[in-house]
């Protein structure tokens, strides 16, 4: 008899370490979901999965908490063998017969609610058919608390009565804790992309005057910033810069020419050749434009994209007399687009030269004074038909 009893504790004390085993392993895994989860929902989905499918449990839900006067528990994420049941009970956390249960208890008093038996346990009155027919024993609510309120509530089934020992209570209390951390980092993360989103459109709208203030002053060249930013953008498309790179070549090249606003409208729009001093002034436009958008916070380096477009790679360009690497990526790209589009444009002391003059220009420049990878992408676009300036 005594050897009976002793084979029967230990296959109940293998049967509880083999539990428990699980349950760790299960929880381990949903902390790594909580760190790499890109979405709240994604964390809720994925939490119930991997409860179920790895962890001894039958069922696993998360609901979210209804504070309108109904008071009702929505369920928005599940994981179970018998998917059916939560479509088939109603669950709220007021002080009605449907918000007796765990969950319900566990959303007004703020802390886990564990029932040890359903079949036996009279406040699970209402979903005890139900749960019997689904074949769960036992559960546990827990809340999940952020900001000091709950906005969510994780429910687990087990088939077995009596199933959440303590230590597997706590093991589940620092789960909470941390699915909740991980939505506040997220929704950190979400509030810092929204306000990242304000900052770049009131950056674009800033862009868009500056652009608008500069074309009424000088006509002739009205539309040449955005000409100039449609090629350098697909150059540097065809460099694989990046999606972040790009987009700030394309601020930069569409205020390249802003340091012009101080420039006298009698000297931009002269008919006729410029004297060396009128040229020495308009020279200065690079550094103007530099000190002009000097205190606006952008993430890339705008700055230097104006102060460099006229500098060259043999060292002959403005205002620096900069030379090869010295000159940032993105400034030879300008570089090179701004010299295509003006010489195929008409300009007020000349008609336009046509594209093949353009061209030819950087050709006889590649490796001297512009950057040869530039210009052989620049002329591959326009050799190959696909790129060109819309009429």
């Amino acid at each position: 008899m005594e050897n009976q009893i002793k084979k029967f504790n230990d296959k109940e004390l293998e049967a509880s370490f083999e539990r428990m085993r699980s349950a760790y392993s299960t929880i381990i895994r949903c902390q790594d979901i909580i760190v790499t989860a890109e979405s709240e929902m994604e964390i809720y989905e994925e939490i119930c999965k991997v409860l179920v499918e790895e962890g001894p449990y039958n069922l696993a839900w998360i609901g979210s908490v209804d504070n309108s006067p109904q008071k009702r528990v929505v369920p928005v994420a599940q994981a179970g063998f018998k998917r059916g049941y939560l479509s088939s009970i109603n669950i709220s956390w007021g002080d009605d017969i449907y918000g007796q249960g765990p969950t319900g208890r566990a959303i007004r008093e703020g802390r886990e609610d564990i029932v040890k038996d359903i079949v036996t346990d009279t406040r699970c009155l209402p979903w005890r058919e139900r749960a019997i027919e689904y074949g769960y024993r036992s559960s546990m609510a827990l809340p999940i608390k952020y900001g000091g309120r709950i906005d969510v509530v994780l429910n687990i089934y087990s088939a077995h009565r009596d199933a959440f020992n303590r230590e597997e209570v706590d093991l589940f209390q620092r789960l909470a804790k941390n699915i909740a951390q991980g939505i506040h980092l997220l929704r950190l993360k979400r509030e810092s992309e929204a306000a990242q989103r304000t900052h770049y459109e009131i950056l674009l709208k800033t862009i868009d005057a500056f652009v608008l203030a500069i074309e009424k002053r000088d006509p002739y060249t009205a539309g040449h910033q955005k000409r100039v930013t449609d090629l350098a953008v697909a150059i540097g498309e065809g460099m694989d810069l990046g999606r972040n790179k790009i987009e700030g070549l394309r601020l930069g090249a569409l205020i390249h020419d802003i340091g012009k606003i101080y420039v006298p409208g009698e000297i931009l729009n002269r008919p006729g050749r410029l004297t060396k001093p009128e040229f020495d002034l308009i020279k200065l436009h690079s550094e103007i434009g530099r000190e002009i958008i000097s205190g606006i916070d952008f993430s890339w380096e705008i700055e230097k994209m104006i102060a460099q477009h006229h500098e060259r790679l043999d060292g002959t360009g403005y205002p620096g007399g900069l030379k090869e690497e010295e000159i940032i990526v993105e400034s030879r790209i300008i570089a090179v687009s701004d010299v295509v589009e003006a010489i195929s444009s008409h300009r007020p002391y000349r008609p336009a030269l046509g594209i093949e003059a353009a061209l030819n220009e950087i050709r006889s420049g590649r490796g001297t004074k512009y950057d040869p990878q530039v210009v052989n992408i620049c002329l591959n676009l326009f050799e190959s038909g696909r790129f060109q300036w819309e009429a």
